[in-house]
């Protein structure tokens, strides 16, 4: 089916239930040291994997792409987690990342999620410039930061 303008075209052959239009060869890997988060995902047609980030049970380069949506700054050390990131990611293939950010935001509900994670501890935000340095250090050849509003970061690594 054609795609016509600002709309996605759409092959049931393709469809997957829960991801849209995505190919059948994708195999998708989920990782949380939650169960109850990975439960959550239940519809989703993808392995599901209970560990902790900082400590991921692959083998070097597993994944051709690995995706960390607002995770590190869960972490007690987010150095640790981005180098398993770093390590089970190919040569060649790409650091996904989003997280809170340690940055002014200009909206009330950017102050009002600053205000009750900090009370209530549940993690920190981090300095986007300080999360790129640790990637390079870590042997990353280039760190994009992509726009984003108030209080988050994104990051595409290689």
């Amino acid at each position: 089916m054609p795609a016509r303008p600002g709309r996605v075209g759409r092959s049931p052959s393709r469809e997957r239930p829960g991801l849209g239009n995505i190919p059948q060869s994708l195999q998708l890997t989920l990782l949380d040291v939650s169960p109850r988060m990975l439960a959550c995902c239940a519809r989703l047609p993808a392995e599901r994997v209970q560990a902790c980030m900082s400590a991921m049970p692959f083998q070097d380069a597993a994944f051709d792409m690995v995706l960390s949506a607002w995770a590190i700054e869960t972490m007690r050390d987010p150095e640790d987690a981005c180098a398993e990131l770093l390590r089970v990611c190919r040569p060649g293939g790409r650091v996904c990342l989003a997280f809170c950010a340690d940055r002014p935001s200009r909206s009330i509900i950017g102050f009002g999620l600053r205000q009750h994670v900090t009370a209530a501890g549940l993690w920190r935000f981090l300095d986007p410039t300080r999360v790129r340095e640790i990637f390079l250090d870590l042997g990353a050849r280039g760190a994009q930061q992509l726009f984003c509003a108030g209080p988050a970061a994104a990051m595409i690594i290689r």
